[in-house]
């Protein structure tokens, strides 16, 4: 998750997809620019890009929300991953797979900071496919850990009592 340190190839998370295949686990990837590109090139089993990084995977300017559904297909079709959750900021976030979909729309909060929500949202992803929870669980707990992340100022992450009690807030 998040941009290569310095000195790191930008083909780290194409290497790491090698070995993580051999050892029959999966990868969650949630990078940005050709770190991303390089990913999926190899095969990941969720890709976690915003609707600006979707855009540039799919080399247009800019993609509407109407057109995440297409877009997404279209990578999880060519085999680049099994699915993709796209995140859209205040417009929520979508999960993607090649026969399923869904939208969870962001719940409304007084935002203080955006750093380290797609962080947070990556890891409520984990927590909630970890527990086996339903795809819309899954993306509801995702966007409640990006949300629950908003409410705190600077740099803090989501704790998991405000993810809990978002998430709670979004049944």
């Amino acid at each position: 998750s998040g941009s290569n340190a310095p000195g790191i190839p930008a083909d780290f998370y194409s290497m790491a997809a090698e070995i993580i295949q051999q050892k029959k686990a999966k990868l969650v990837v949630d990078t940005p620019g050709e770190a991303l590109h390089h990913a999926l090139d190899s095969g990941v089993f969720l890709a976690k890009p915003n609707l600006g990084e979707l855009s540039n995977l799919c080399g247009v300017a800019e993609l509407d929300a109407g057109a995440v559904v297409e877009a997404a297909r279209s990578i999880i079709n060519k085999g680049r991953c099994a699915m993709m959750a796209v995140s859209m900021g205040a417009a929520g976030a979508m999960l993607i797979t090649a026969t399923e979909q869904y939208h969870v729309a962001a719940p409304p909060v007084k935002r203080k900071s955006t750093v380290g929500a797609g962080d947070s949202m990556v890891a409520g992803i984990m927590v909630a496919l970890s527990a086996n929870m339903p795809w819309k669980n899954i993306l509801q707990y995702g966007v409640a850990s990006g949300t629950a992340a908003t409410i705190n100022a600077g740099t803090a992450l989501c704790s998991k009592e405000d993810v809990e009690k978002i998430y709670a807030f979004m049944q």
